[in-house]
């Protein structure tokens, strides 16, 4: 990524972060480098310490060996130096006489050495002795280790002799080889021992010093970053601040440059652009400045005129106002007035409501009547045809009765005929012949009754018409009345409706002309008000035309 210093503040502030991330990190990578090297370090120490310890152990072996001679000792000796020696091989491969895969063959045939050191550890440090044999510290340690081996290689051998030759003679005259043999070993030791220190005192203080003077230049490189950044925006910023305050003296003649293209020039371009909208205002405000004094002065002497003006008007709105109380007392009585008209009307009304009710019941009662009568009459019509058909009856029974008789005589014949025989149906006919006279005889006096329940009916049914005719007369007349009263009912309804009407419209004269009232004493008031205002407008017409002076004299100082 491009970076430069006109670039955006946020691209700064972003490279500014990822700078300080990538320190941080580097700074915890070094750190954990170091951890481990110094953990390499601390087991490279305890590793010397065990292994010193078990050099003085096998010695001790020996010792025993020598004095006693129990074969146990020995086996323990050789086991131990055998891990001692082992140790010491480890970095002497480091030479690179051995590739990486011998070295990792030999490593796990011999096991673990150290009880804190496992195969794979032994075989990082190997290939760590490999890629520093060109440090003279490392070269010097491999070559200890050689050396260590060689005189453990050459104590193992003269101790072999001494421990399978059988003449105890030649034992003893190897006596002196094991000693001299022996000091070389521990000289030689001691020689590895030095240098694994020695590079460990090598390591610590070259780790230190990449640490320090990685720290040192990303804390150089960061501090530079910073400053030349934080100075290309605090730059344009400054001069921006020192442009504003020229600006608040009232210098509008320039404008504010930055070369930068970061969010100062915007800031810039809003200066400029806020510098100029004050400009603008300031020549408006001068031109302003003129034209309020002349506005005040012609203000003030129109709130002369407007005071002297609100004087005569308040004298006439008090004129108006004493009419307008007489005529509100007028308004009143006629108001008054009209109430106690519609109160008379509707009294009327209620006496008229009580005759119109009476005629109505009255019409309801001839109603009446006339269905009665209608009633009547349908009942004599029926009475009437059922006499027509019981005179139907009649004739028809006297028809049966001379039927009778005409039978009976053929019967009387028929039993002269029979002679003894006949006897029987003579009597039967005698009887039947009775029979019909009787029949005839009471035919003749229904027929006779009949005839006068018809003429009654005749007259009754002849009453019954002249009755519905009269009812139908005192109907009509009703009717008549009925609808005079309903028209003299809408000639009073329209007299109370109109009478209220006054009424209503009385009242509402009466509330305007008190809202009038009411409103021609606002009207004096606000006058007087107004009044009051006017002079007071004059007052600060006067000190406005004094601020505007003063205006000007602010605004000269401007520099557009």
């Amino acid at each position: 990524m491009r970076l430069s210093l006109n670039d955006s503040i946020r691209k700064k502030t972003v490279v500014l972060a990822l700078t300080g991330v990538m320190a941080s990190v580097f700074i915890l990578g070094a750190g954990l480098v170091v951890l481990q090297v110094m953990e390499q370090m601390m087991g490279l120490q305890e590793g010397l310490h065990q292994h010193t310890t078990m050099h003085f152990e096998s010695l001790d072996y020996l010792q025993r060996y020598m004095y006693e001679g129990n074969p146990e000792d020995y086996e323990k000796f050789k086991e131990i130096r055998t891990r001692v020696r082992g140790v010491a091989f480890q970095f002497s491969m480091a030479d690179g006489s051995y590739s990486v895969e011998e070295i990792r063959e030999k490593i796990d045939g011999m096991g673990r050495l150290l009880d804190n050191m496992s195969t794979e550890e032994g075989k990082e440090t190997v290939e760590l002795g490999m890629k520093l044999r060109s440090n003279p510290m490392m070269a010097a340690m491999i070559q200890a280790a050689k050396d260590t081996v060689a005189q453990e290689d050459r104590f193992m051998a003269i101790m072999e002799e001494y421990r399978t030759h059988p003449d105890p003679e030649y034992r003893a005259g190897l006596k002196p080889k094991i000693d001299e043999s022996l000091k070389s070993l521990v000289k030689a030791k001691e020689n590895f021992t030095t240098a694994i220190s020695d590079f460990k005192k090598w390591v610590v203080k070259t780790v230190r010093r990449v640490f320090v003077g990685t720290f040192v230049l990303f804390l150089a490189l960061s501090v530079t970053a910073s400053y030349f950044m934080g100075r290309s925006i605090v730059k344009p910023i400054v001069k921006a601040i020192r442009f504003s305050q020229r600006v608040s003296k009232g210098g509008f003649d320039r404008r504010l440059e930055v070369e930068t293209k970061d969010e100062t020039r915007d800031l810039a371009i809003a200066i400029n652009a806020i510098c100029e909208a004050l400009r603008d205002l300031a020549v408006k405000i001068m031109n302003g400045a003129e034209t309020l004094t002349e506005s005040a002065q012609d203000l003030s002497s129109t709130a002369n005129q407007f005071a002297t003006t609100a004087t005569e008007t308040s004298a006439s709105v008090s004129e108006i106002n004493v009419t307008a109380q007489e005529l509100k007392q007028a308004v009143q009585t006629s108001s008054e007035n009209a109430d106690s008209v519609a109160s008379y009307a509707e009294h009327s009304a209620a006496i008229y409501e009580i005759g119109k009710k009476a005629t109505e019941e009255m019409g309801h009662g001839m109603a009446l009547i006339n269905l009665e009568v209608v009633e009547v009459g349908e009942r004599i019509a029926r009475l009437s045809a059922q006499a027509v058909r019981i005179a139907e009856i009649i004739d028809m029974v006297d028809e049966v009765a001379h039927q009778s008789e005409l039978l009976s005589v053929n019967a009387s014949i028929e039993a002269a005929k029979a002679g003894e025989f006949g006897k029987g149906f003579q009597v039967v006919a005698a009887e039947v012949k009775t029979l019909s006279e009787q029949s005839k005889g009471a035919t003749r006096q229904v027929r006779s009754i009949l005839k006068e329940i018809q003429k009654a009916a005749e007259a009754a049914a002849k009453a019954a018409e002249q009755s519905a005719s009269a009812v139908q007369h005192g109907l009509n007349l009703n009717e008549q009345a009925s609808d005079s009263m309903s028209r003299l009912a809408d000639s009073f309804d329209g007299a109370v409706a109109f009478t209220k009407k006054i009424a209503s419209t009385s009242r509402q004269e009466l509330q305007g002309v008190s809202q009038v009232t009411d409103a021609l004493a606002d009207i004096k008031d606000a006058t007087q008000q107004n009044t009051a205002g006017a002079k007071l407008m004059e007052s600060r017409s006067r000190e406005l035309v004094q601020l505007a002076e003063t205006l000007k004299k602010l605004v000269d100082n401007i520099k557009v």
